[in-house]
């Protein structure tokens, strides 16, 4: 083998060029680790840790709200070839005079700063900013009550549209006392321009107010990860005329020549829901007796409108008032007094002769030539649902031979005697 000599490696180019590299690198690393061992760095974005057990912001009920920086800078001073290698996670940031906190607000905290980083050598560490500001308060959590705003939805012509419905209807909110106190109400809202065709659902978001109708802050708030919906209800806006139906009418009276006068109105519109709308020709407002049925007489109904329905014209109540002037009165008495429909095993004998004053109402012409032999007042027992043996007073019907349009105001009664029918008699 040839032996190589170290004259003939210092005549080589190419083992000098790779000597050379060799040589300035350990002469970096000297000077590195000797001539200058205080290099330093800074380590950007290392994240504030703050940890309330044990301390007295803690044992008080105080909770953290929010910092200001959420994160600082450490610059580190120290070896070259320790430091280099540093990174945020390697560092712990925390507050030093946690347990001076006692009460909510704003207060300012000095910052220290470690490293789980292995370190050979002494480091030297600081942070900026060496301090920095937490709001303390107290979480409270209360339920409220949501109401729903769609201000910019209109329906279609010939549609309306009802009260919008928040969904869910309450919510449960945590936060900071000193901002859940402020909230009055809570509002889904969805501003959007909608043209409304149909009962729908759409997406809104919640909006917390205080009692002076102004938006509050809700970063500092929790309600969950909740889906807020406004449900909108579209109803057939439909104009149907009031009607009402008589009762106790006497055979003889044709009720389509009855006049009257409805007031304030004699219809209303109303929002039905869409799949009902179809075949309500009219809203009912009940019945008139027509034994109470008198000259300027006057009905008061209130406004009912069948479940779902919706009062647009917001018409409460409606007065009927029947006749004018062309309808008078005038008092009779009778003595032609009979019965109808006695029970069997019974015997009835009428003890009063006649009855008196009774005041019929009609027209003027028809009215005028009424006599007491026109009057038939009649005890009809299908009626009576108390017979019992012995006198008693039992209801009549009174009413006008030949068809007469004119008839009995008010209600009367007569005196009879019952007997039980035995076997034997």
């Amino acid at each position: 083998m040839k032996k190589i000599h170290l004259s003939d490696l210092l005549e080589n180019n190419r083992f000098l060029k790779i000597l050379s590299v060799l040589v300035a690198v350990i002469a970096w690393f000297l000077i590195s680790t000797t001539v200058d061992p205080n290099a330093s760095t800074t380590i950007q974005n290392v994240p504030i840790t703050i940890d309330l057990n044990n301390t007295t912001p803690g044992s008080s009920g105080l909770r953290v709200v929010s910092t200001t920086p959420l994160e600082v800078d450490v610059n580190v001073q120290g070896m070259s070839y320790e430091i280099g290698k540093l990174k945020a996670s390697d560092f712990i940031v925390t507050p030093t005079n946690l347990n001076e906190i006692t009460q909510p607000g704003v207060h300012e905290l000095n910052l220290t700063v470690k490293t789980t980083a292995t370190l050979h050598v002494e480091t030297k560490l600081t942070v900026k900013p060496s301090s920095f500001f937490v709001q303390f308060d107290r979480i409270e959590k209360k339920t409220f009550s949501l109401q729903a705003s769609a201000p910019n939805k209109e329906a279609e012509e010939g549609y309306y549209i009802d009260q919008y419905i928040a969904s869910p209807n309450e919510v449960v909110v945590s936060g900071p006392e000193s901002v859940v106190s402020q909230i009055a109400h809570c509002v889904v809202e969805n501003n959007d321009m909608m043209i409304i065709n149909n009962s729908t659902a759409i997406d809104g978001n919640l909006v917390f107010y205080d009692g002076n109708g102004q938006q509050i802050n809700s970063e500092t708030l929790d309600y969950g990860d909740i889906n807020f919906k406004i449900s909108i209800p579209l109803y057939k806006k439909v104009t149907l005329p009031f009607t009402f139906e008589f009762i106790n009418v006497p055979k003889n009276i044709d009720t389509s020549q009855i006049e009257y006068a409805m007031s304030p109105v004699d219809k209303i519109t109303v929002g039905i829901p869409v799949d009902a709308a179809a075949g309500i020709e009219s809203i009912s407002l009940g019945q008139v007796d027509f034994r109470r049925l008198d000259v300027d007489k006057s009905f008061s109904f209130d406004v009912s409108l069948l479940a779902g329905y919706i009062n647009i014209d917001d018409i409460n109540q409606v007065n009927i008032s029947f006749l004018n002037d062309e309808y008078d009165k005038v008092y009779l008495s009778s003595s032609n007094i009979v019965t109808a429909n006695v029970p069997t095993g019974y015997q009835v004998e009428i003890i009063s002769g006649k009855v008196s004053d009774i005041r019929f109402v009609g027209k003027k012409d028809i009215i005028q030539d009424l006599t007491s032999e026109d009057v038939v007042v009649t005890a009809d027992f299908s009626n009576v649902t108390n017979l019992t043996t012995g006198e008693q007073r039992v209801p009549v019907s009174i009413s006008l031979v030949d068809n007469t349009q004119a008839w009995a105001v008010g209600e009367k009664s007569i005196l009879v005697s019952v007997k039980e029918i035995t076997s034997t008699e």
